[in-house]
């Protein structure tokens, strides 16, 4: 089912409870496991087998891994059930709110995979589908996957779990070989020089945002204008940028969004990106979840003068320090207030091969001549050359201790598991 294979490698389709099914499709699907009052039916194990198979890549899979496929997934559908009974009985719900918004957000994702609206209703019936019916699931689907979601919160909440130093510690020492190796990095700054933004191409996008915003005022679907006039790689969701941490946009992006409630969408608001209007859907203490529509402007284009800048700043760099010419200079505002810095990268990740030349060669603290790129001209340095190897433990603590929290994590949802398959009702009838 094409469909099908599209919800679940977004990781959207949570299989229904049987109770949503119609009684005579549970005849004629069958009943392959009761866990308490809920049913699984075997079209839902069938479903995720075939996914499954599918990621594998092999057109005839052994016999032996089918079967363990099947017991795994039988599994998995198992320990679903049982989680979102166990919310249900600890009263923890989601908002009706939260449930439309995040279906609808669903729903124009998965539309956004077919040409046309035609398209889209035209494989639903291929699939016997009706529109009332897909949405009916879907909705049942995001519910269950919130529900989950906040069992999650609650628990870690609860379980106060926390990963010590002395764990990191144990972790270096006695799993030292999940440690992948390091290649060979530098510690990369550099000066980026722009002319600004073109006025007149500002003031063009600028009248075109303003006007989408009336209509959006006046009750236009923000993710309809954001597939027909934004210009990033959001624009097919209709402008849906998914969660992400605090701290992982621009701050005068974030800034706007602390200063909202959800629904609400922004006036206009300029970023190094371009213009935006933002909207934002869910924000907790720890992440933001927004759609945005973003116009591009043009940098006006006066290279001579561009070029003029960088040589001054190369014959005041023989005398002054280039973390403060960066400070004075540079256009890219993630990295200025820090000198410059942009981070230890490996040189074998760099894609433009005249910079990876550039910083693959250069001595440590001397600047390079300017190097014209798309967003404009740049000038490169580096102050240290860090060898391939294993990774001091204090310098992944933070990835180390992330993993750990989630084993631990996993470790008791494991415990809470097994003990409500012990006192749950379960006949598997596979």
């Amino acid at each position: 089912m094409i469909l099908l294979g599209i919800f679940l490698i977004m990781g959207l389709l949570i299989p229904a409870g049987a109770q949503e099914q119609p009684a005579d499709m549970t005849r004629v699907e069958g009943i392959i496991a009761v866990v308490g009052n809920e049913l699984i039916l075997l079209s839902e194990l069938n479903d995720l087998l075939a996914y499954e198979l599918a990621n594998i890549g092999m057109e005839s899979p052994p016999d032996s891994l089918v079967i363990e496929l099947r017991k795994n997934m039988l599994d998995q559908l198992i320990d679903d059930r049982l989680l979102l009974n166990y919310a249900k009985r600890r009263d923890i719900t989601v908002e009706e709110e939260e449930v439309e918004t995040e279906l609808q957000n669903r729903l124009d994702m998965i539309r956004s995979r077919f040409s046309t609206e035609s398209a889209f209703v035209a494989q639903l019936e291929a699939e016997g589908l009706t529109m009332s019916r897909f949405r009916t699931l879907q909705r049942n689907a995001v519910e269950e996957q919130l529900l989950k979601f906040r069992l999650q919160e609650t628990l870690r909440d609860e379980w106060r779990l926390q990963v010590t130093d002395a764990d990191i510690d144990r972790f270096c020492e006695e799993r030292n070989d999940e440690i992948p190796d390091n290649p060979e990095r530098v510690r990369a700054h550099h000066i980026l020089l722009q002319l600004g933004p073109d006025p007149i191409s500002k003031a063009r996008e600028d009248s075109l945002l303003g006007s989408l915003k009336t209509r959006l005022d006046n009750g236009a679907a923000f993710s309809s204008l954001a597939r027909e006039y934004s210009q990033d790689g959001s624009a097919s969701l209709g402008g849906d940028l998914g969660r992400f941490n605090r701290g992982s946009m621009v701050p005068e992006f974030e800034a706007v969004l602390d200063t909202m409630e959800p629904g609400d969408i922004s006036s206009i608001v300029e970023t190094r990106f371009g213009l935006h209007l933002i909207q934002l859907i869910d924000k907790n203490e720890g992440s933001f979840q927004a759609r945005h529509i973003i116009r591009l402007l043009e940098m006006q284009s006066d290279e001579d003068a561009l070029f003029e800048m960088a040589s001054e700043i190369q014959q005041r760099a023989r005398s002054e320090s280039l973390s403060v010419l960066a400070r004075e200079y540079s256009a890219d505002i993630d990295t200025r207030s820090q000198g410059g810095l942009i981070g230890i990268i490996p040189v074998s990740g760099i894609t433009d091969e005249t910079v990876k030349s550039v910083l693959d060669t250069i001595s440590i603290n001397a600047l390079s001549d300017p190097i014209k790129q798309q967003d404009g001209i740049h000038l490169y340095w580096i102050t240290e050359r860090l060898a391939a190897g294993k990774p001091e433990c204090d310098e992944i603590a933070d990835g180390i201790r992330d993993l750990l929290f989630r084993e631990k994590l996993e470790s008791k949802i494991r415990e809470l598991l097994d003990g409500l398959r012990e006192e749950t009702y379960i006949d598997i009838r596979l």
